[in-house]
């Protein structure tokens, strides 16, 4: 339907999915800078389940542009999943881009998202873990080293009765293309993420599978890129991304106080990545620089006192735990680096034809990775335990 005005699309979409074993289906897209909407929320922190199909149109355009209007794109979906063990779900995502110059576009966007438990979660087959775990009912009273972090045996069980997770998700930013620098654009967005239902492992020593009350999670990213003029020697362009969390709360169940993990176990405040890509003719290349900020290891605490005595060194952090004073151990910042070069073959015949072929080295410089207590203090993917690490790649489009 055509009018004056704006362009009306609907659109739909029928699928039949058979999970893996291993269930996840986490989903992420990174609106960034190329993509005026911006549904997902974060590079880093993203809501559960699987967006919804997409249907962009632009209300204000070129043909009918309005006073301080230069363009007005909405997008709107709902998508419905039934699950044979979890139930019929419908979730919405709407969201809106407005440009009133060339120059500066802002953006929002609310998204509701759902997902079943997985096949291991829903598992009643009790399964048997050797590993270290603390007694959080004697640890904080004895304090002994035996009631904190030991190596147990766990049992851990799933869940028949786990409902599905369910969340909302909203931003609202802007990006800028900044005047008199051609190719030089930066972005700026707030997000929060409120899940309920969250599937997690009950803190005791039989670890069945539980839904968490809810999970809260607020923060900012920012985002620069820069595409060069293009040279004798090629194309080059230059990107960076920064996250910042200001909120990462839990709740266990509804009569529970909200319980704070931001600086703990592997999410860190701080998150940024920058990049510099090259291409010319089928050579392309690129160098990938990622950082994560420091957090602490809850799996190695101490006392006031043991810290005053060994001279309040660096290593050991003081923590406000909400409202409560904790020594952790301080795991350090981490950076790494991956170099990726390539050829894509783009002659008009031959079985060559759109093939293209990639070799990469993944923590190029062998830095290593920052001293744990515990392996699930890393288990977010902020720290690769990997040393430097050699890859291939080949594809063809067909």
């Amino acid at each position: 339907m055509r009018g004056e005005l704006f362009v009306y699309d609907a659109r739909s979409e029928t699928r039949r999915e058979k999970p893996a074993v291993d269930g996840q289906d986490e989903f992420y897209i990174h609106a960034g800078i190329d993509n005026p909407f911006n549904p997902f929320g974060s590079r880093f922190y993203h809501p559960t389940g699987a967006p919804n199909p997409d249907g962009t149109r632009r209300l204000v355009g070129k043909r009918n542009r309005l006073p301080f209007v230069r363009a007005l794109d909405l997008s709107a979906a709902v998508r419905t999943e039934r699950f044979s063990t979890a139930g019929t779900a419908t979730k919405p995502k709407v969201a809106v881009a407005y440009r009133p110059s060339r120059t500066l576009l802002f953006r929002g966007s609310y998204n509701q998202s759902f997902r079943a438990p997985n096949l291991v979660q829903t598992n009643t087959q009790p399964l048997q873990r050797n590993g270290a775990s603390a007694d959080p009912y004697r640890a904080d009273v004895t304090p002994l080293l035996t009631d904190d972090s030991s190596n147990r045996t766990n049992l851990r069980i799933g869940n028949e009765n786990l409902t599905p997770e369910e969340s909302d998700t909203w931003t609202a930013g802007l990006v800028v293309e900044v005047p008199f620098v051609k190719g030089l654009s930066m972005t700026f967005d707030y997000f929060e993420l409120k899940q309920r239902g969250v599937v997690g492992r009950a803190v005791i020593i039989t670890e069945n599978y539980i839904n968490l009350a809810g999970r809260d999670v607020r923060g900012w990213e920012a985002s620069m890129q820069y595409r060069f003029p293009r040279t004798r020697l090629g194309r080059f362009s230059l990107r960076s991304d920064v996250t910042y969390a200001l909120r990462f709360k839990t709740k266990e169940n509804p009569g529970s106080n909200w319980e704070s993990s931001r600086e703990e176990n592997g999410r860190p405040k701080w998150r940024a990545t920058a990049s510099l890509a090259w291409r010319q003719g089928g050579w392309f290349a690129s160098w990938f620089t990622n950082y994560a900020g420091e957090f602490v290891d809850t799996s190695a605490a101490t006392t006031a006192a043991v810290w005053q005595a060994l001279g309040y060194p660096d290593y050991i952090r003081h923590y406000d735990n909400d409202g409560l004073d904790r020594y952790y151990f301080r795991v350090e910042p981490a950076i790494s680096h991956t170099v990726n070069v390539g050829y894509e073959f783009s002659r008009p015949r031959g079985w060559l034809r759109h093939t293209s072929v990639r070799a990469g080295v993944s923590n190029v410089l062998g830095a290593e990775p920052p001293f744990l207590d515990n392996t699930t203090a890393g288990s977010t993917g902020t720290i690769a335990s990997r040393g430097r690490t050699y890859t291939t790649h080949a594809s063809k489009r067909f």
